[in-house]
């Protein structure tokens, strides 16, 4: 419903003047009434017709049920009323005016003033070189708005409008379309979203603007499953994963760059309007463009082949923590023996897998570019492991049954099968690998089929395959290992290369 003028009751108006003459014209029902009097009065009164007259300086008057009421008056005054018709009249040097209810009254002065006053209706008048006025009952120049379609009768067209006489987008959701349908009361503006209640799809988030704007709402919206305060997912994949105002570049969000000064993360610079890490992106690799090829990786500003002789080309190394004692263990060794025996100095840590940051929340693929992410275990409790198993990226993977062990090579090679019954606690198979994903996560894993061998895995890792890795040349290595004093792995046990 719009905001409108409300009319009062009829209004009513019978003005009788008296003039310094002689002389009458009388009225007609159903006809005309009119006269002329010089220096006296003319008047009458026609039902369904017309009333006038004219008065040289005297009074001139009528009225009029539905039709016209007019007179002229040369130095004196015009009136008459009308009921659901026009009252009007001039004056030259007077005063002009009339009364209607539910009509209108209208003007028109030389020098002196013009006005008229409506119930219900409209006010006007005209002057030249005077004052022109008009009064309503009932009606005013603004509104109060309801709930509705625009208000149109207060001049704000298709907006709303306001008590103190301002207009507005809205006032209420109801004022709002399909594509804006929220009201921002506090701006009177229709918007996208609200903030308080936001239901912008994902990957958006509503923005202080009322808009959806690109980045992260929940952890949902992230593959890593944290999304900062910022609205920049945590070790983000690519730019939908940063805030509108931001890009991403080797896992982090940045403002985007033109020159390397506008990088701000220390060891980054700037390609492609991205801040990047030139020493691990695997996209540009020590320098802008240059990309590594699927079986490399970036390590030390340098794509390096993906065996076991590169596995020192890296800063830090990471073990991936799943919570079992023997897969803990190993992660650990491995971690620690890089940071031991690589030069330049490899700086080692341990994070849980469930960690935000480190793989994706959904999948398990290793998301964290950089750290040498080593991985002890398999893939029932190793996520990243099951991951690169399932997408076959995993140079060497599992493929037993109950009764038969069996580990086969991504082309579909078969390296070591078995009984499963033959192996235990004390003689095991296990294999080292190094694999890379298409983001560029490097993992160096090892697994056996028990704990006991996992274990061994790592031992043989640090103590025989590190001090001779110049002269290694694959990125895997399968081993049977038999524990020759039942004390666990060491120098004493047997350890049999089945492949490569």
């Amino acid at each position: 419903m719009s905001s409108r003028l409300v009319g009062a009751g009829l209004v009513f108006a019978v003005i009788v003047s008296c003039g310094g003459g002689e002389g009458t014209d009388g009225g007609t029902g159903g006809g005309a009434g009119g006269g002329s009097t010089a220096g006296g009065t003319s008047g009458g009164s026609v039902a369904g017709g017309t009333a006038g007259g004219s008065v040289a300086g005297g009074t001139a008057g009528g009225s009029v049920a539905g039709g016209t009421a007019g007179s002229s008056v040369a130095g004196g005054t015009a009136g008459g009323s009308v009921a659901g018709g026009t009252a009007g009249g001039s004056v030259a040097g007077g005063t002009a005016g009339g009364s209607i209810a539910g009509g209108t009254a209208g003007g028109s002065t030389a020098g002196g003033t013009a006005g008229g006053s409506i119930a219900g209706g409209t006010a006007g008048g005209s002057v030249a070189g005077g004052t022109a006025g008009g009064s309503i009952a009932g009606g005013s120049a603004g509104g109060t708005i309801d709930a509705g379609a625009p208000d149109a009768g207060c001049g704000c067209g298709t907006r709303q409008c306001l008590s103190d006489g301002g207009c507005a987008d809205c006032l209420t959701n109801l004022h709002c379309n399909a594509a804006t349908p929220f009201c921002d009361t506090t701006r009177n503006l229709c918007v996208q979203c609200q903030t308080t209640n936001d239901t912008c799809d994902a990957g958006t988030y509503c923005s202080t603007q009322g808009a959806c704007v690109r980045g992260c709402r929940t952890g949902s919206d992230c593959r890593s499953g944290l999304c900062l305060p910022s609205h920049d997912c945590v070790t983000c994949t690519s730019d939908s994963e940063c805030d509108t105002s931001r890009n991403c570049g080797s896992g982090v969000c940045n403002a985007p760059c033109t020159i390397p000064a506008n990088c701000t993360t220390p060891g980054f610079t700037c390609c492609d309007a991205h801040c990047v890490d030139p020493s691990r992106d695997p996209s540009h690799c020590g320098m802008c463009n240059q990309a590594c090829a699927s079986e490399s990786f970036c390590g030390n500003a340098s794509c390096r082949t993906g065996v076991l002789s590169n596995v020192c080309q890296v800063s830090r190394s990471l073990a991936l923590l799943d919570g079992l004692r023997e897969d803990d263990d190993a992660g650990l060794s491995m971690a620690n023996a890089l940071a031991a025996s690589c030069p330049p100095t490899v700086t080692a840590s341990a994070t849980r897998q469930l960690d935000s940051g480190v793989l994706d929340a959904v999948t398990g693929e290793p998301i964290l570019t950089g750290p040498m992410l080593c991985v002890g275990g398999g893939s029932f409790f190793q996520r990243s492991i099951g991951w690169l198993e399932t997408v076959n990226l995993a140079p060497v993977r599992d493929t037993s049954t109950s009764t038969q062990y069996q580990l086969t090579l991504r082309d579909g090679g078969v390296v070591a099968t078995g009984a499963a019954s033959t192996l235990g606690p004390t003689h095991d198979i296990f294999v080292i690998q190094l694999a890379r994903t298409p983001i560029g996560s490097v993992v160096l894993n090892t697994g056996g089929f028990y704990g006991e061998g996992t274990t061994a895995g790592a031992w043989y890792f640090q103590n025989v395959l590190l001090p001779m890795r110049a002269s290694l040349t694959s990125g895997w290595y399968v081993v049977e290992w038999t524990d020759g004093n039942a004390n666990g792995p060491d120098m004493s046990d047997t350890f049999t290369q089945l492949a490569p």
